[in-house]
């Protein structure tokens, strides 16, 4: 009857420990899975207007740096050094954004230590001529690529950076003197860190040892 009970206990200590590493690993597959998501930094009109301060004389609100979703905006240059946004886009609730004059833009992530950039919308004042915005991306290795997109209108199109444009620091872009242009819907992937990989793993590998065990 002794040795019963023991296999007893035996059992619902087993089990026990199962239930605790089928939770376990959900929460990793969970994590690595929302870690290599899909985000679009759309400028919602509530995170504008809460960050930037408001300037009546434009209509704009303006602000050196701007954070969405993990990812930050960040203006330099020799002109006024802000980042402007203001309601020229198509989607109802948001805005675009530009920089002043000559004014370069930063993209970077706060809560990764890399990131894939994936498209950008794009739209320029009236002109005559096409305009060619150079988009430069600094990789985790230290190497750089480069993408030119030539805006031939002035109404929104969606522009794909090419596949290059992954495991990326930093991206930067540059206005114009008179040849300024708006940005909206910038599609950014994070790219989660070597543990969360092993977690991920870790995780598969718990999920089969479970899988094996109860068929045992």
């Amino acid at each position: 009857m002794e040795a019963a009970l023991k296999r007893k206990m035996s059992r619902r200590n087993v089990l026990k420990t199962l239930t605790m590493l089928r939770a376990s690993t959900t929460a990793a597959l969970l994590f690595a899975a929302t870690a290599q998501a899909n985000t679009t930094i759309d400028f919602d009109a509530g995170s504008v207007q809460s960050q930037l301060n408001y300037q009546n004389w434009i209509a704009t609100w303006t602000g050196t740096s701007y954070v969405e979703d993990g990812f930050l905006l960040q203006s330099s240059g020799p002109w006024g050094n802000q980042l402007l946004a203001s309601e020229i886009t198509y989607n109802n609730g948001s805005y675009a954004m530009a920089a002043t004059p000559v004014g370069t833009t930063t993209l970077t992530s706060l809560t990764s230590p890399a990131f894939n950039l994936n498209s950008i919308d794009l739209i320029r004042l009236p002109a005559r001529r096409d305009w060619t915005v150079t988009f430069i991306g600094t990789k985790t290795d230290n190497t750089t690529v480069s993408q030119t997109i030539t805006i031939t209108d002035n109404a929104w199109h969606t522009y794909s950076l090419g596949a290059d444009f992954t495991d990326l620091v930093s991206v930067t872009w540059q206005e114009g003197v008179l040849r300024l242009y708006a940005y909206d819907n910038i599609d950014v992937t994070a790219v989660p860190e070597a543990e969360t990989w092993a977690m991920l793993l870790a995780g598969l590998g718990m999920l089969g040892w479970m899988q094996r065990r109860r068929q045992a």
